[in-house]
Formats: structure tokens, C-alpha cells, sequence
């Protein structure tokens, strides 16, 4: 009796958790579908109303071609233009997709899929509260520039995860396929992140007691081969040379210094919550791990992730973004260890779920309370196209957040240093106070 009744209570447990996960979803739905239009998005899109599928097609050929010939060849960016330009709908479903396919990504590489649905489940319901950069969710062109080409990056780190699933992997050529294209994208969709991504597999791949094929490589080389297209694209090399001149470049020992010491500062400014968590999930997983080696390779390739922006000249957070992934995958591995030590783990997992739900929903109100004042703006200016005041210039107030970078990445200021971008978008002159 007393055993029916625990397993009872542990089938509502799980049910409990799925359900909070379900409500995080719909939070994370419900801001995606209100966010507004923010900073870059403007330049990689124009208003639709009437047009047609061929018709949008057309200009996003076109746009996309001028944007990787001119400025950035990255997949990510192409993807911005893509979704910014469709019906929203299509981007809300591709954006969720994601969402889901990071969270599961995280629940696996490091733990294994050995209840991968409960994992999932921990992540969802912990990722609001920790995830260091809500851009890359809410923001159209970082959600697709930057959490969609991760998603991708984390796919091919998911096939090299194991023994198991890379002998998987060469024994299903469709898989393969899939494998090899996914990997050419993922070279294609940043400057950094591909070195990371090629020494998990590679090492991954030596790792593996049986001898495994030469076909094993084969998406190592292709994910080389994009990444190799994207480098030599004469559009990085303009930027490139555009960002020296701005921030300055070259590879003195006082700007290599400069370099380390901003990406560092960076980081931990934005990532300290998340490292420390992830170090002391490390130790604990290394005290219970019977397999260490891919677990230390996945810290490395992290590691690599934020040691290469060193190289840019300028430090955005949501570069970061692979690493985060890679360390938010140990921290959920550990959980799943601890887990299974006793029900009492389960329940106190569980109820950390429960309230860190109020992280989605504060998230929510800064964004719909953004929304509302991006919309205000946006609805004023469309208001006066066709009038005098749209050839005068339409005047308008810039929009100042004090809300944490962690939660929302105001662009405004892009929007006011680029007047040309918003003319273009609106077809009318605006003015900003």
C-alpha cells in the first residue's frame, strides 16, 4: 500500500514539473509573440502588408544577397532577414522550436538521454532563472543569428555525445546526411564557435574504444568547410577591417591584453551566476561520474567558446552563448545525479521549479511593458506617413529601459544613431528627441 501510494505521488510529481514546463512554453510564446521590433531588426527588413509569398521571396533573396556581399555572411543573419520578413507566425514556431530543442540539447549532451523528457522538463523550468542573456530569446535578429545557429552547433555536439550515438551515426547514412549539412551551416554561422565544435568531435571521435570508419569525419569537414567559406567571405573582411578602425585592432601585447581583460570582465559581469553553478556542479559530477573524459571535453570546448572572442574586437554577451549552453548542460547533469539519490531530491527539484516560475513571468511584464512603448512609437510614425509632417520628419522620443541587460537588451540606441536605416524602413523622415 505504502508503495502504491509513492509511486502515486511520484507520477504527480512528474506531472507537476511537465506542467510547469507547459506554462513556461506559453510564457515564452506569449512574449515572443509581443516583442517588438528592436535596434538591427530594422535594417534587415521593410514593412509587409498585401505581399505574397513569391513577392517576399524576391526581396529576401535580394536583401539576403546585398547583406552577405556587403556586410555579414553569417547563416544567422540571413535567418534575421528570413523571419523578419515572413508572417510572425512562422518565426513564433521556428523561435519555440528552438527553445524546446536547446532545453532538450542541454538536458542530454553531458547526462545521456536516460529521462530525457524529466531533464528537459528541470531545464525549462530553470532556464529563465539562470540564463545569463534573454536576447537571444526575445530579440528577432539575436534569436536567430545567434540561439538558432546554436541550437545547430549543439546538434552536432548531441551526435558526438557518446560512443553509442556516433556509431549510431555512421551506421545511418540518412543520418549522416542530416549530420553534414546541419555541420555546414553550423561553420557557417559563426567566426568562433566552430573551432569548440571541431575539437568536441574530433576528441570525441578518438575517444571511441572500437575503431569507428573514416565517414565518422565527414561532418567534422564539412562544418570546417563552411566555417572556412564564412571566414574568407569578403564581407567579414570588410567588417572586420570596418570594427578595427572603430575600436581599434592589431595584435600588440596592450591590445591583447585590452582584449582579455574586456572579455573577462564581460563575462563574469554577465555570466558569474551561471560559471559558479556550473564549477560547483562540476566537482559534484566529478565525484559520481563513471565516464569524465566527454564531460571535461564539453568544459573545454566552453572554454574555447569564450577565449576565442578575445579575437574580436569587441565583446557582445550573447557570444557567449554556446558556452552558456554547455555549461547550463552540467549544471543539469548534475541535478539529474542528485536526483537520483532520493525522493527528497525529487521534491525539493521540484519545488525549485515551482518558484523559479517567477522569473517567466517577470520577464513577461518587462516585455510587454516595452512592447507597449516601442508600439506607441511605431503606431505614431506609421500614423503620419503621407502627411507633411512624415517629409519634415515625424518627431519622436528615444525609449529608456533601467531593466538588466539579463532580461532585455534595449537597441534604442542603434535606432537613434542610424536615422538613415529608419527612414528607409518607414519611407519617412524621424526625428528623435
Amino acid at each position: 500500500m505504502l508503495l502504491g501510494a509513492a509511486v502515486s505521488n511520484k507520477k504527480i510529481d512528474i506531472w507537476v514539473l511537465l506542467l510547469i514546463a507547459a506554462m513556461t512554453a506559453m510564457v515564452y510564446v506569449a512574449i515572443v509573440s509581443i516583442s517588438p521590433m528592436n535596434g538591427e531588426d530594422y535594417a534587415l527588413t521593410r514593412p509587409f502588408v498585401h505581399e505574397g509569398f513569391w513577392s517576399r521571396a524576391r526581396w529576401i533573396l535580394a536583401r539576403s544577397h546585398e547583406q552577405t556581399v556587403n556586410w555579414n555572411a553569417r547563416f544567422g543573419e540571413q535567418l534575421a532577414i528570413f523571419w523578419l520578413s515572413v508572417p510572425k507566425i512562422y518565426y513564433i514556431l521556428a523561435a519555440v522550436i528552438s527553445f524546446v530543442l536547446l532545453n532538450y540539447f542541454v538536458a542530454t549532451i553531458v547526462s545521456g538521454t536516460e529521462k530525457a523528457i524529466y531533464k528537459t522538463c528541470i531545464s525549462m523550468g530553470a532556464i529563465f532563472a539562470i540564463w545569463p542573456g534573454m536576447e537571444v530569446f526575445f530579440w528577432t535578429t539575436a534569436n536567430a543569428g545567434y540561439l538558432q545557429p546554436v541550437v545547430l552547433s549543439l546538434f552536432c555536439i548531441y551526435l558526438y555525445r557518446s560512443d553509442e550515438s556516433i556509431k549510431r551515426l555512421v551506421n545511418s547514412w540518412k543520418l549522416m546526411i542530416v549530420a553534414s549539412v546541419v555541420s555546414f551551416v553550423a561553420g557557417l554561422s559563426f567566426e568562433n564557435t566552430p573551432i569548440a565544435i571541431i575539437l568536441y568531435m574530433s576528441f570525441s571521435l578518438f575517444f571511441v574504444k572500437d575503431r569507428i570508419p573514416p565517414i565518422g569525419f565527414v561532418p567534422i569537414l564539412t562544418l570546417a568547410a563552411g566555417w572556412v567559406i564564412l571566414l574568407s567571405a569578403p564581407s567579414t573582411s570588410h567588417r572586420r577591417e570596418f570594427y578595427n578602425n572603430v575600436y581599434g585592432g592589431g595584435y600588440s601585447v596592450d591590445h591583447l591584453a585590452g582584449r582579455v581583460a574586456d572579455v573577462v570582465h564581460v563575462f563574469f559581469n554577465t555570466s558569474g551566476v551561471l560559471f559558479a553553478s556550473a564549477l560547483i556542479a562540476l566537482v559534484y559530477i566529478n565525484y559520481y561520474a563513471s565516464e569524465r573524459k566527454r564531460i571535461f571535453l564539453s568544459v573545454a570546448a566552453a572554454a574555447l567558446v569564450v577565449s576565442t572572442i578575445v579575437a574580436a574586437p569587441y565583446t557582445e554577451p550573447r557570444s557567449f552563448s554556446l558556452a552558456w549552453a554547455l555549461m547550463f548542460s552540467i549544471i543539469i547533469a548534475a541535478v539529474s545525479i542528485a536526483t537520483s539519490q532520493g525522493r527528497w531530491v525529487e521534491r525539493l527539484v521540484l519545488l525549485a521549479c515551482v518558484i523559479l516560475f517567477v522569473f517567466p513571468l517577470k520577464t513577461a511584464a518587462i516585455y510587454f511593458d516595452f512592447a507597449e512603448k516601442m508600439n506607441q512609437r511605431d503606431f505614431l510614425i506609421k500614423s503620419k506617413i503621407n502627411t507633411q509632417d512624415c517629409v519634415d520628419g515625424v518627431k519622436v522620443k528615444r525609449i529608456w529601459t533601467s531593466y538588466h541587460y539579463r532580461y532585455l537588451n534595449n537597441r534604442d540606441e542603434w535606432y537613434y544613431r542610424n536615422p538613415e536605416f529608419i527612414r528607409t524602413y518607414y519611407g519617412c523622415k524621424v526625428v528623435m528627441d
